[in-house]
């Protein structure tokens, strides 16, 4: 499996989004026609346990915004090998892993025909960790923005190394979230 939720949800996701939903979102310099921003998420809307602890070991913290019927096409990051997202939203969208990664060279090009693909089951406040050295994408077919938060606990850690961590971490804090029904592996 490709990712895994923690099993703390984030409380106060509904003040981020209300945030990032009225914030003032520039555009992408280096890519104008972009149709995915980031703005930083304010220290004041990072309070809650759960987000103070992993500000502490984030190297990125950001809130990503996705426009109506777009696609952040199918890549593998290459400045970070995982990555933790908060679902800040309900809207029609899906984030899709690849697996296994197939591809075949079509004459120098890279193609890839068909491929099985997992898919975080995403819930709004949910904590999510994400292998993106995997293949991955997300595909907004709503008609409103869709609003992740995004953060980059450090650009060398590896998702089996993260996912170790963070269940340590996690360990460490008060329990006050209902019980989840994908607790975190």
């Amino acid at each position: 499996m490709n990712w895994c939720r923690l099993q703390y949800d984030c409380e106060t996701y509904e003040d981020i989004l209300t945030y990032a939903m009225n914030a003032e979102w520039p555009t992408d310099i280096k890519r104008p026609g972009s149709r995915k921003q980031f703005i930083p998420i304010p220290p004041e809307l990072m309070k809650e346990p759960i987000l103070e602890k992993l500000s502490k070991i984030c190297v990125e913290i950001a809130i990503m915004r996705l426009e109506p019927r777009s696609m952040f096409r199918e890549h593998i990051d290459s400045r970070r090998f995982c990555s933790l997202t908060i679902c800040l939203h309900e809207s029609k969208s899906h984030t899709f892993i690849l697996e296994p990664d197939v591809y075949m060279d079509d004459g120098g090009r890279r193609t890839n025909n068909c491929a099985f693909f997992e898919e975080p089951d995403y819930e709004p406040g949910g904590i999510y960790l994400l292998n993106t050295s995997r293949n991955h994408g997300v595909l907004n077919y709503s008609y409103e923005s869709r609003y992740s938060g995004f953060f980059t606990i450090s650009k060398d850690i590896r998702y089996e190394d993260a996912k170790e961590l963070l269940g340590e971490f996690v360990l460490l804090l008060p329990r006050k979230n209902k019980e989840l029904k994908n607790e975190y592996r």
